[in-house]
């Protein structure tokens, strides 16, 4: 019966995580596809194809079509912090909206191969953040420039969050393997040192793994082995009352059933 419970209690862990995880793909699938809408933007390719005319021309040209494209979603989007165009024949950055594309072109999350790939960056440290970035779409080739969109890491973060309940723990690898999120509750007599890897976590606790579908990400959500032992002895103890009550009835019913039975053969 204790194994019973306890792959009870291992499948609601698997489902608290499905939902966690479902929820954060579901708002990046939203981030994607705005990225996406952006870089084929014809409004967007238009202001990064004119000629260069008077700075107060240009200015317009900026404030008029492209401002209003990179900061409406923003309005929407609480979690979204902002969204940067940047392009090799943007000599000044406008705001935090425009700025020239050597200004990124050493950072680790900047677009350099595949047109369509989204790039998913997660910067830990003093300020964390998520950057989604792809490069702009051209068809002729004409225009170098890349999207970034920068969103608010404990929102992103915040549905995995959500479900680390006292005695439990949660890692989220990037598809490098590197640890992007990680929170911890597990008192300090179950710690068994540094974490950083997914055999690490199932050689020393009872846990559980999904993959987020789109960027690859690995989450995983654990506990000590005696959290879920003893939420399968309460769980046994709770029910242990409404056990006995149904022994006590069958046992009663059977006593009643054999007596009428034995009564009906001494009648015969």
């Amino acid at each position: 019966m204790m194994n019973t419970l306890k792959e009870r209690e291992m499948e609601n862990m698997q489902e608290s995580l499905k939902q966690a995880v479902d929820a954060i793909d579901n708002q990046a699938q939203i981030y994607e596809n705005l990225i996406d809408y952006l870089s084929y933007s014809g409004d967007l390719r238009k202001v990064l194809k004119m000629e260069r005319a008077s700075d107060f021309n240009t200015y317009l040209k900026y404030t008029q079509v492209s401002d209003p494209l990179l900061n409406m979603p923003q309005v929407y989007h609480k979690e979204i912090k902002g969204i940067t165009l940047y392009a090799d024949n943007i000599q000044v950055a406008h705001g935090s909206t425009l700025a020239p594309l050597s200004e990124i072109q050493g950072e680790n999350w900047y677009p350099r191969n595949n047109r369509s790939l989204i790039r998913w960056y997660v910067q830990t440290g003093s300020q964390n953040k998520v950057i989604v970035a792809r490069k702009f779409y051209d068809g002729s080739s004409e225009i170098n420039a890349v999207l970034k969109i920068t969103l608010d890491y404990n929102k992103l973060f915040e549905p995995f969050e959500k479900i680390m309940e006292s005695d439990f723990a949660g890692i989220v690898w990037d598809e490098n393997g590197n640890v992007v999120y990680s929170c911890n509750k597990i008192p300090a007599k179950y710690e068994t040192g540094k974490v950083d890897t997914i055999s690490e976590v199932q050689k020393s606790f009872s846990s559980v793994t999904k993959e987020m579908e789109g960027n690859q990400w690995k989450f995983c959500y654990f506990c000590p082995t005696d959290t879920i032992m003893e939420s399968a002895r309460y769980l046994m103890l709770k029910n242990l009352p409404l056990l006995t009550a149904c022994i006590l009835l069958i046992g009663i019913l059977s006593y009643f059933f054999s007596r009428r039975l034995v009564c009906k053969l001494e009648q015969l």
